[in-house]
């Protein structure tokens, strides 16, 4: 196993080069019907790609569990560098986020979306929306029950991950003229869908697992995305700029449910 000196150095490389990236579930059962045209919801003149931006689609050649393992470490690197006053919340802001987006997540992209799956094997077997949001929340080390996280509503899944924080409520139109920092957020979609948004340069887009077609975990611009324009109201938690979230994850606290 690498020293923990080993590590640091490794993480102070990394911070330096990071940009950043900026059980069943009852709300899945119910729908909206998607029959809207989106190409007017959002303003389109920049049609920018995730991958334009640099966001990664691609999982790695490394073993998924390699991964989550070399997290583990990496992650209590961080928590004594910031403990000992090395690196400040902005540094983990900027490991968590790249982690989850660029390193996690993209080994999920194309796991058939189904009603009930859960798995937490990337390839293997189906996921619903909540469990692909709470089991990478799980696999980046926050210490959640993925299952009974899964199993709120989408406005219980936001609380539990504001921390008794505030919730950001917000329209459909609200995204086109927003304010909010770039990085991820959690976000609930009425009373019946979840994912992840995720701003960068100005951008918004929805990683979730799609119930719609094609029936996969994808990433898609606010402005193409079908699901997302049928809801008319959003639970937004942010998770990048949360100090209490960024926190909690470092040090390992457990994260209670709220319904």
């Amino acid at each position: 196993m690498p020293s923990i000196l080993t590590i640091l150095c490794f993480l102070g490389l990394f911070f330096a080069a990071c940009e950043l990236p900026t059980a069943l579930k009852n709300h899945e059962s119910s729908k909206p019907n998607i029959s809207i045209e989106t190409k007017d919801s959002f303003p389109t003149e920049k049609r920018i790609s995730a991958v334009d931006l640099g966001i990664q689609l691609q999982a790695s050649n490394e073993n998924y569990q390699s991964l989550i393992n070399r997290i583990v470490i990496e992650k209590l690197a961080l928590k004594q560098a910031f403990d000992a006053g090395s690196i400040d919340l902005d540094s983990v802001r900027n490991y968590f986020t790249n982690t989850l987006v660029n390193k996690i997540i993209p080994y999920w992209y194309g796991m058939p979306w189904d009603f009930s799956g859960y798995s937490a094997i990337p390839g293997q077997g189906t996921v619903g929306c909540s469990y692909f949001v709470s089991t990478t929340l799980e696999h980046i080390g926050l210490k959640v029950n993925r299952y009974k996280l899964a199993q709120q509503a989408p406005l219980g899944e936001a609380r539990t991950l504001s921390l008794g924080d505030s919730i950001i409520e917000m329209q459909l139109g609200d995204f086109q003229n927003d304010n909010l920092k770039e990085g991820l957020y959690f976000v609930g979609l009425s009373a019946s869908h979840v994912g992840y948004l995720l701003k960068k340069q100005g951008i918004w887009f929805f990683i979730q697992s799609n119930y719609d077609s094609p029936q996969e975990v994808l990433i898609e611009r606010l402005d193409s995305s079908a699901v997302f324009n049928s809801y008319p109201q959003f639970y937004v938690v942010p998770l990048t700029h949360s100090d209490a979230f960024l926190v909690a994850w470092l040090k390992g606290t457990t994260i209670n449910i709220q319904q």
